[in-house]
């Protein structure tokens, strides 16, 4: 290729991240061509007019117009999983060089030999450019008026890195423009963006882009009903949305979750955003997931789970119900908070006490800074993010020592062990602070974190701890404030540490002064080597060790502590093991060489998830009785037969295995749970029954949880 060629392709392939993708094909696809890599033998050749990749039975044929325009030897159409797996290919192997050798200069895997800003104002100049009245003519004015209440309600970001991109952060939903075209004027600008939402949804969406670049630029839409305003959510749009969703539920049920269209993941996602856009935004979460799922099992990826979406559908259900019969007296916890909501505003006094790093499903990592509040006792948290594979390099650990998160204030890694205060702070329900440029910093000194008295969130006896974990872990549709989620523990002695072969945990026993022992636990992966390393090498009397930082883990077994800092009385007096491992003395282990060994180089990608995930219910195994055990197993099954199946046409489960399943139930106590199941029998199968039952399950298996921490 010659230089135009090559730097035009290099620039586009710099800007298709896994986002631009999966707009581009969709998630199922993304993640199948990141399996083809896995498998390894892909190779790649610069040619005349193109870059040739090759792989095991496959070859892509990449010009210089990017993955939108390449071509594969099979006989598929469109952008194939092997377009994808050559665009990621050449992403990180093509596009920037390999890693430099020590003490030379590299250069970055998305560096490419152009002025990315300035393609990025280009393309901005050129959205700005368009008239309101020319993109209505496009999208269709009920469209326009949609994307419009959309940007108002606000919780979106623009970001210019070679390619221009709008994130639509509640709604879960990115708009990209890539490269502007040649020819074609207005339409096929506005046509060439690229959105991750369902393709019959585009032109609201890229609407919504274009919407969103105008109201970055503080540009005003021209009168009318297209103009953007923020107004409230009206009563009775916010019941026919209720009462849609609920429909769409049990119409989904009914005719079965095993072989969904496309046109009820479409309708589960149009939900998903009526909810946002009349501020139900528990309700859009739960909705976006569910279509989320039920996209897997559309696309047959081996990721579907039926199991999964009929436990979210459920809960969406249960919720929906719940609102609407709580009528304008719904309380505001039932209905949820925006994630981008900061409501509440002033001056807080905080002390710097941990940082941990996590990573989503989704591709989002970042860095998490723990700070408590000693006026108001609670925990309050900062975090610095940014998508995985984007543009640009980013790390946790480079956040951890990066470019300070509000005026006046150091790195996150300095702020989590330091005490000031915050001017002018905004924070929302969740305690998340806001990183607005109006806060300031005043007045930082080294914190003494394990001098302060954690009120109710401290604790010393570990049945204490226990009792607080069991009213902290949400049943139901109680939602638990992701702060609450952490505690402080002061260990009378720092007990052994060990690796748990069957749950793949590294696990360090603490002990209180009753002598009870309270087991730590980190999950094995290669991102958590860190961390693992840092608390398998410390010696607690040697770095004065005092107390604890933890998080309360809900996952798919029992409850569990998962350490975050450690609090000391000299020295450094908060260590973050994910990142502070160069602040303790060497010492010599063979530990992660044998977890290496043993487990694999990096076949777990995440290590700690970003808090405030509402979407985990906990549904799956538990430790119990057998009886228990066999009972809530017994039910799981009829449900699962019943919606994959769907209750039109569900085959009825035999009499007497009903009334069997119904008196083990009674037996145990569980009256309600026994009487939900029995309905289940009835003709025909009820799709609201079905739901009922799953929601009662679900919330049997939560509760005996908790009774067993």
């Amino acid at each position: 290729m010659n230089d135009a060629d090559r730097e035009r392709l290099r620039r586009l392939l710099a800007s298709f991240d896994d986002d631009a993708l999966t707009a581009l094909a969709n998630k199922g696809l993304v993640r199948r061509a990141h399996k083809d890599l896995d498998s390894g033998g892909v190779s790649h050749e610069e040619e005349e007019a193109a870059v040739s990749v090759h792989g095991d039975g496959w070859s892509v044929r990449m010009p210089p117009g990017g993955p939108a325009e390449a071509t594969d030897d099979s006989r598929a159409n469109g952008v194939t999983r092997h377009v994808l797996a050559a665009t990621i290919h050449l992403r990180r192997h093509w596009l920037g060089q390999e890693e430099p050798a020590p003490g030379t200069a590299g250069t970055d895997v998305h560096q490419a030999p152009h002025d990315e800003t300035a393609v990025a104002k280009r393309l901005r100049e050129r959205l700005l450019a368009i008239p309101p009245e020319r993109i209505e003519r496009w999208a269709g004015r009920h469209a326009l008026r949609e994307a419009a209440a959309i940007v108002a309600a606000g919780g979106w970001t623009v970001a210019e890195a070679g390619s221009l991109k709008v994130r639509f952060e509640e709604q879960d939903v990115d708009t990209v423009l890539i490269e502007a075209p040649v020819r074609g004027g207005a339409s096929a600008l506005l046509g060439s963006i690229l959105t991750t939402a369902p393709q019959t949804l585009k032109r609201k969406w890229a609407a919504a882009m274009v919407a969103a670049v105008w109201s970055d630029a503080g540009k005003q839409w021209a009168a009318g009903d297209t103009t953007p305003k923020r107004r409230r959510a009206d009563a009775a749009d916010a019941r026919a949305v209720l009462a849609s969703a609920t429909r769409a539920i049990e119409t989904l049920l009914e005719i079965g979750l095993a072989h969904p269209s496309g046109a009820s993941v479409e309708r589960l996602f149009t939900l998903s955003v009526s909810a946002r856009a009349n501020q139900l935004p528990r309700l859009a979460r739960l909705m976006r997931a569910a279509a989320d799922q039920l996209s897997l099992i559309h696309l047959r990826d081996a990721q579907g789970d039926p199991a999964e979406l009929l436990t979210l559908l459920a809960h969406a259900h249960a919720l929906a119900e719940a609102i609407g019969r709580a009528g304008d007296s719904a309380p505001a916890w039932l209905v949820g908070q925006a994630r981008s909501e900061y409501s509440h505003t002033g001056d807080l006094e905080l002390v710097g006490v941990g940082a941990y790093p996590w990573r989503t499903a989704s591709g989002y990592e970042g860095v998490t800074v723990l700070f408590w509040d000693r006026r108001r006792e609670r925990f309050f948290s900062g975090s610095d993010s940014r998508l995985a594979d984007g543009p640009g390099r980013f790390s946790p650990a480079q956040a951890y020592r990066g470019e300070p998160v509000w005026r006046g204030g150091a790195s996150p890694g300095e702020m989590s062990r330091s005490v000031f205060v915050l001017r002018g702070a905004r924070w929302n329900d969740a305690g998340r602070l806001s990183s607005s440029s109006a806060s300031r910093v005043e007045g930082v000194a080294p914190a003494a974190p394990d001098e302060i008295d954690y009120g109710a969130a401290g604790f010393e006896r570990w049945e204490d701890l226990r009792r607080y974990a069991r009213g902290a872990y949400p049943l139901g549709l109680r939602v638990v404030e992701p702060t609450r989620l952490l505690a402080v523990a002061r260990p009378t002695e720092w007990g052994p540490r060990y690796f748990d072969e069957t749950r793949q945990q590294f696990v360090w026993e603490l002990v209180d002064s009753d002598g009870a022992s309270l087991k730590l636990s980190c999950v094995w992966s290669e991102a958590s080597a860190d961390l693992i390393e840092f608390l398998e090498a410390v010696k607690p009397h040697r770095e004065k060790l005092a107390a604890v930082v933890l998080r309360i883990v809900i996952d798919d077994d029992l409850l569990r502590f998962e350490p975050v800092s450690l609090l000391a009385t000299e020295g450094h007096r908060v260590l973050n093991p994910a990142f502070d491992r160069k602040l303790i003395q060497s010492l010599q282990s063979k530990l992660l060489d044998r977890l290496r060994e043993k487990f694999g180089r990096g076949r777990v990608s995440t290590v700690l998830e970003a808090d405030g995930d509402e979407l985990s219910f906990g549904g799956g195994a538990i430790d119990a009785t057998p009886a228990i055990q066999r009972a809530f197993a017994d039910v799981d099954r009829h449900l699962i037969h019943i919606a994959e199946s769907g209750a039109r046409a569900a085959a009825l489960a035999r009499e007497d295995e009903l009334q069997r399943v119904t008196a083990a139930l009674r037996r145990l106590g569980l009256d309600e749970m026994s009487d939900s199941v029995a309905a289940l029998g009835d003709r025909p199968v009820s799709a609201a029954a079905v739901l009922y039952c799953e929601y009662l399950r679900n919330l049997h298996v939560s509760a005996t949880r908790t009774l067993m921490v």
